[in-house]
C-alpha cells in the first residue's frame, strides 16, 4: 500500500461523499465493482491509468483535478512524508 494509493483514495471518497453517492452508485458509473471501489478507497489498490480516468468520469471532474485533489491528500501537513523510494513507486 503506498501513500500515493492511500491519498487517491481519499480523493475518490472526499469527493464521492461531495456528490452524495454510495461506493455501490459509483461502481455503477465506473462500471467498475463495489469491493473494488471500496479497496481503491482504503488505498489497498492503485488504479491503472484506465480506471481513474473513468473514475473521474464518473465522479464528475476531469481527470487532472483528480490528480490534482490526490497530489492535495498526499501533501497535506498530517500525511507521512511522500517520497519516490521505497513502496511509493511501485504498482
Amino acid at each position: 500500500m503506498s501513500k500515493i494509493d492511500v491519498a487517491f483514495g481519499k480523493a475518490m471518497k472526499s469527493r464521492r461523499l461531495e456528490l452524495g453517492i454510495s461506493q455501490e452508485e459509483l461502481a455503477f458509473r465506473a462500471g467498475l465493482h463495489r469491493t473494488y471501489i471500496s479497496n481503491l478507497e482504503r488505498g489497498r489498490k492503485g488504479p491503472s491509468l484506465r480506471v481513474a480516468i473513468r473514475l473521474a468520469f464518473a465522479l464528475e471532474m476531469s481527470a487532472p483535478d483528480l490528480v490534482q485533489l490526490t497530489e492535495d491528500f498526499a501533501l497535506k501537513p498530517d500525511s507521512p512524508k511522500l517520497t519516490l523510494e521505497g513502496n511509493d513507486d511501485t504498482d
